[in-house]
């Protein structure tokens, strides 16, 4: 139930003295395993290219980068391949840097929609002392920025198998460091090097199929699909989960079935999503903005779907959503419990496609939005201001549709617009301008989006970040569209009486702040405690379901006075961090997780 999928093979090689059996290996079995390929009924064309790499000393005797373009002739491929000898390289590092560039030359003249798939074969690690792992590096200047290059590579989907010989594979536990996230690492043996062209076999057959579920996800990303929508489609089209297996000599596949965790897995994959900086969190937080910068990891294309994902942060009900030609479309309920909760109308286009919509095009857009039936219409022009308007009177025609009708401009560079979320309630009568919670990120995917807030609105999904905020003023968030949040069925955390006899240290204070902070903890003190054990029973339910993936980082915001009269002294903060300690002793088995806890002033 899925098409074939046009293939361009790379094959990067260590040509250094010590790769001569992996250079004779190439030679005898290249141009037959390609060709078997290029009829497997999964690829549509095949294309394949060579990079032969060195050391920068052998640039003057030899070549420093020797390199065959990607081409379906298999038979200069093949000639080229059987002019390569090993020689060269004095020290114990290689220019993987030159290699990556020649990479991204090759890949930025191709074809947009094919499957990429890159496998580098070396036994040497790359030059710097964030690759070396302290091997003896004679230090030059280095060429390029290796890491910026293979990040671009993967940006062009390239999918990265590091094929790896003694003595890399002796110093694996520091270079998978920075290998691990780049692509697959396959440490083999001495042995295996008279078979490595057989191991570039198995490699393409596993790559062929992670380029056609890559293809897949990003198709229904593009069709505005929901995760779980791409995830039924991937295990409907009886795509087969393959896995990649090693033993020291040779490189296996198996198949199986694939399950909905192993369609997430390629789901989050496909979309490269990176844990961000818990400091750069932090600052983001503390400036009181979302993150505007558009996800290196996300394609260009799917920047933009932020409406849908936008408009649920508001709290409303999502009724119905379309993305079609550029412009997406969502109908919401308001306060869907509510019995005046508003229907509301919601459209997102660039500006540059207004200008350039045909009048007819023009007419049958105003038609929509005058025909759609709502209380209330917000129509969103993003990226205004980056070209001359040639039509400005489309604006304040759409403007002038109906007094229900809004337009809204988005500046330069603008995608989603920041939430139109009320400011939490403080108890202060004259608080420092509050913190709201961050809204989706541009590509309109729950699972990317960083933050959950408590208090927050809606109930969230799960989120990497989570935004404590313990300091309210009770009676007026109840009064709002805040939510202090539901029980979640992980309990086994909060050990803690919500009701403590604690009063504020305000003895050092001077009488008006005194009395101010007496005021200020009267409003608060209820829903303190179930602010927090709101927040950890959220913390423990999203590290549950997600596996550790969501909540791993939890920052409570509290102001320089709610310190200064004690609340971090209080009980139940106290028990707070007790809990993020435990969650944070259960979650360590998992790789990568460590729950931080930081408070921001």
């Amino acid at each position: 139930m899925f098409s074939p999928i046009d293939i361009d093979l790379l094959i990067v090689m260590d040509t250094t003295e010590s790769m001569q059996n992996n250079i004779n290996a190439a030679k005898t079995r290249a141009k037959t395993i390609l060709e078997e390929f290029r009829d497997d009924p999964d690829v549509a064309t095949l294309r394949a290219g060579c990079i032969a790499y060195r050391d920068y000393d052998d640039e003057l005797k030899s070549y420093l980068t020797n390199t065959h373009p990607l081409t379906d002739n298999l038979t200069n491929l093949q000639n080229f391949i059987n002019r390569l000898n090993a020689d060269g390289g004095d020290d114990e590092c290689e220019a993987w840097d030159s290699a990556a560039v020649e990479i991204n030359t090759l890949f930025r003249s191709g074809t947009k929609g094919v499957g990429r798939i890159v496998a580098w074969i070396a036994d040497a690690p790359p030059h710097g002392d964030q690759y070396n792992c302290g091997l003896g590096d004679v230090q030059r200047p280095i060429r390029a920025d290796l890491k910026a290059e293979i990040e671009e590579a993967i940006g062009n989907d390239a999918h990265f198998y590091f094929m790896l010989y003694p003595p890399l594979t002796n110093i694996l536990h520091c270079a998978s460091k920075y290998l691990k996230p780049w692509g697959e690492t396959l440490p083999l043996g001495d042995d295996a090097r008279s078979s490595s062209a057989d191991d570039i076999k198995t490699i393409l057959h596993h790559g062929v199929l992670q380029a056609i579920a890559r293809r897949e996800i990003r198709d229904g990303m593009e069709r505005g699909k929901s995760r779980k929508e791409i995830i039924d489609r991937l295990i409907e089209s009886e795509l087969p989960l393959r896995e990649l297996d090693f033993d020291g000599d040779k490189i296996t596949t198996r198949d199986s079935d694939l399950t909905r965790s192993g369609a997430g897995d390629l789901f989050d994959k496909a979309i490269r999503i990176k844990p961000k900086k818990a400091k750069d969190i932090a600052d983001r937080i503390f400036k009181g903005r979302r993150n505007e910068e558009v996800d290196e990891d996300a394609d260009e294309e799917d920047d933009w779907r932020w409406l849908r994902p936008f408009v649920e942060s508001l709290g409303d009900e999502i009724r119905s959503d379309e993305v079609n030609g550029g412009i997406q479309f969502v109908k919401s309920k308001q306060h869907p419990l509510r019995k005046n909760g508003k229907n509301r109308l919601w459209w997102a286009l660039d500006e540059s496609l207004l200008d350039n919509m045909t009048e007819n095009e023009y007419l049958q857009f105003m038609l929509r939005v005058q025909s759609e039936r709502g209380s209330e219409k917000t129509i969103y022009l993003t990226n205004c201001g980056s070209s001359k308007v040639n039509n400005p009177l489309r604006k304040k025609a759409l403007a002038g549709l109906s007094r229900n009708t809004e337009v809204i401009e988005v500046k330069n560079g603008g995608g989603a617009p920041l939430p139109i979320i009320p400011d939490i309630p403080r108890p202060w009568p004259s608080p420092p301008k509050p913190v709201n919670p961050p809204g989706p990120g541009p590509d309109g995917l729950d699972d990317e989006s960083d933050f959950n807030c408590v208090p927050g609105i809606p109930p969230a999904p799960c989120r990497p970040y989570l935004l404590v905020i313990p300091e309210v003023d009770c009676e007026a968030l109840e009064n709002s569209d805040y939510m202090i949040g539901k029980k979640y069925p992980d309990h086994r955390v909060w050990d803690c009486d919500e009701y403590h006899e604690w009063w504020p240290d305000v003895k050092e204070m001077h009488p008006e702040n005194k009395e101010e902070s007496i005021v200020a903890w009267e409003k608060m003190n209820h829903c303190f405690c179930r602010i927090l054990e709101s927040a950890i029973n959220h913390a423990a339910s999203c590290l549950e379901r997600s596996n550790g993936k969501m909540n791993q980082t939890i920052f409570v915001q509290m102001s320089r006075r709610g310190i200064d009269m004690g609340l971090l002294t209080h009980p139940c903060y106290r028990c707070f961090e007790k809990a993020v300690k435990t969650l944070d002793k259960r979650w360590k088995h998992v790789d990568g997780v460590t729950l931080e806890l930081q408070v921001i002033k």
